[in-house]
């Protein structure tokens, strides 16, 4: 994953409520697979590990992808 990578799933995730995991996917042009492994890395839940901490996985129907204050704060330092 290359910085413009996280970039572009960050800006995604930023809005009001977050986006759900599905619009994220298809956004990014990427298989659900392909998406698990990328919020492993840097995911800030219980179902994706806690690494970066930069995303968060809200439990609802359906699943919706949110960023954290540290994910806000690396993306205000890496425009």
């Amino acid at each position: 994953m290359t910085e413009d990578d996280l970039r572009r799933l960050l800006h995604r995730v930023s809005g009001e409520g977050g986006a759900s995991l599905a619009r994220v996917g298809k956004q990014m042009r990427t298989s659900r697979s392909q998406l698990h492994r990328l919020l492993t890395v840097v995911g800030n839940s219980e179902g994706f590990g806690d690494a970066l901490g930069f995303v968060e996985l809200l439990e609802c129907d359906p699943p919706r992808l949110t960023i954290t204050e540290k994910g806000k704060t690396w993306l205000q330092e890496n425009p």
